[in-house]
Order: C-alpha cells, then structure tokens, then sequence
C-alpha cells in the first residue's frame, strides 16, 4: 500500500476538528468510498523537527478510519507530551507509517537499520521503533536494542548477554509526510 498526501491532510484535518472544534471535511469527504483497505498505522507529529507525538496501533484497522483516529490520539494522547493546541498547527510536520510485511526475525540482530521497524519481546516487555528511527538517531543495531529495551520499561541493562531471552518482529512501512503549508495549500486549491 502506498500512502500519500492525502492521507495526511486528512490527519491534519482530523487533528485541526479536535483543537478547535471546527467540523472541516474537505479531505476525508475526498477519500475514495470503495477503498476499504485495512492496515496496521502510526501517526507521527513533529513541531520544528520535534517529536512532538506518535501513536499507532499492529492491528488492521480501517485505512481512512483509522488516520483520522490516530491522527487526534497522537496528537492528543501520546504520555509523552502535552496534548497539541490551536497554536502548535502551523509548526506541525504530519508523517504517516503504514505497516506491512512483518515477520519474526531469527534473532534480535535480524534486521536491517533504515529499512525495518521492530518490536522487541523481552520478559512481559515489549516496544517498537519505526524503520527511520535508528538511522534518524544514528543508531547501531544494538544501541537501538539498548534504547527500545529502556522504553519498554525492561529493569535492567539490555546488551549481549540478554539476546537470547528477547525476540523481535521486524516489518517494513509505507512512509510519508505533509507540512502545515502544504496542508493549508491543499485547502485553498480545494476551495477553487
């Protein structure tokens, strides 16, 4: 499946409802009615470059559905942050993440920086990094096991002698993502 810009204005549109109480509908409404494609997804919010939110769900859940429901978890809901307001809008960077091709690796070294996301199992823990997450942080392999055990809540130090009792899922992702200038953009031609 490949994701697109529209997939992201109607992020930004579903994020913009729930902040301001507006009730716009000019992207979803542009959403093809036969499309009923299902797929795991994150939403990811940036302001200025920041994380600033990312949420997502490994079940297949409904395409459109589910961007607009994860577009405002994300933003509203990640632990992490506080919940994005009316004025953050402008300074936001909107990234899609539709997941595919999932598949257990044969150890918790089999996968590949940039190109897999993986989801760790250690112990009751578990935890998952996008595919772009260590190559962004300039991660190794095993620095990213290292900081993916550390969010799981896993209590002790995550290195070499801990690889046996761990397993991962690795999967690929359909990657993209929309400014608010382009957003915004996409609202005044729509208008024309």
């Amino acid at each position: 499946m490949e994701a697109t810009k529209l997939m992201c204005f109607v992020c930004f549109e579903a994020l913009e409802n729930k902040v301001t109480g507006c009730h716009k509908n000019i992207f979803r409404k542009q959403a093809p009615e036969t499309d009923n494609r299902e797929c795991p997804m994150f939403v990811t919010w940036k302001k200025n470059g920041n994380l600033r939110g990312c949420i997502g769900i490994f079940k297949e859940i409904p395409l459109w559905d589910g961007l607009q429901e994860y577009a405002v978890i994300a933003g509203t809901q990640d632990r992490r942050f506080s919940p994005i307001i009316k004025d953050e809008l402008p300074k936001l960077d909107c990234g899609i993440s539709l997941l595919h091709s999932f598949e257990p690796g044969n150890d918790v070294l089999d996968w590949t920086v940039g190109k897999h996301g993986i989801r760790l199992f250690i112990d009751g823990y578990s935890a998952t990094y996008l595919p772009e997450v260590a190559s962004e942080q300039g991660w190794t392999k095993e620095e990213a096991l290292r900081s993916l055990a550390r969010k799981a809540g896993y209590p002790r130090e995550f290195g070499p002698s801990e690889y046996s009792k761990a397993r991962i899922e690795r999967y690929q992702s359909a990657k993209l993502h929309a400014t608010w200038e382009e957003y915004e953009k996409a609202q005044q031609e729509s208008a024309l």
